[in-house]
């Protein structure tokens, strides 16, 4: 049986429930005093270590929410800009449009300028957050698409993000395919799976937007980026 992780932030109780990939834990929110339920990726259940990141902490691909629901990750996401040029904008990384395999979609959407990795993701009451890692450290997430907010998501809540029709599109299987470099390009859609990071629930209130698209090379923790520009 595998330990019940150490999630700062959350004093973890039972089990609600588990998957092929992930976890869901019954856990108490100490900083606002609720009970929650924290989904945790399976892969990060055999021995990697959960790192503190703004109001949660790095775990895995899936979502959580009030203790006895589950929810699915979203992100935030940048708005277009003219140019395919880089530039720090709206979406507090440099991103650009050329090349872009979102933009092309998505008119509003963007891809990072230079390779942006995660170690982990944790939502938290529909709150998600992850933990930024330097590419070239072994990794889980990779960002292949930025964009902002549809007007009528009006939540940071990731299961109402991950659902609307404008987010789907952008974080698409067929978006993710297009976006890989080098080597990923030889590996099979089924080998990847796609989650959407909003803003945490403190980011949404402090005015963000921003949401991202994430890939995982299932069961794999490269040590490179996957779809660098």
């Amino acid at each position: 049986m595998v330990k019940a992780p150490d999630i700062p932030g959350h004093r973890v109780g039972g089990v609600l429930g588990a998957g092929g990939f992930a976890t869901v834990y019954r856990c108490w929110q100490l900083t606002v005093g609720r009970e929650v339920a924290v989904k945790v990726a399976a892969a990060l259940l055999m021995g990697t270590r959960f790192l503190s990141h703004g109001s949660g902490s790095a775990a895995g691909p899936s979502s959580a929410g009030p203790a006895g629901t589950g929810s699915s990750g979203t992100g935030t996401g940048p708005r277009a800009q003219g140019g395919g040029a880089a530039a720090t904008d709206v979406f507090g990384i440099p991103t650009t449009s050329a090349g872009c395999p979102a933009a092309r979609r998505v008119a509003a959407a963007r891809c990072p300028a230079s390779p942006e990795c995660f170690g982990g993701l944790v939502v938290s009451a529909g709150s998600a957050s992850a933990e930024p890692v330097a590419c070239n450290r072994s990794h889980y997430w990779e960002t292949f698409a930025i964009a902002i907010l549809p007007a009528e998501v009006r939540t940071f809540d990731q299961d109402a993000v991950g659902a609307d029709r404008a987010v789907r599109t952008v974080c698409s299987e067929t978006v993710m395919l297009a976006s890989r470099r080098g080597q990923a390009r030889r590996l099979p859609a089924r080998d990847w799976r796609i989650d959407v990071l909003p803003p945490s629930e403190a980011a949404f209130n402090s005015g963000t937007r921003v949401y991202r698209c994430l890939a995982n090379e299932i069961g794999q923790q490269p040590r490179v980026s996957q779809f660098g520009r």
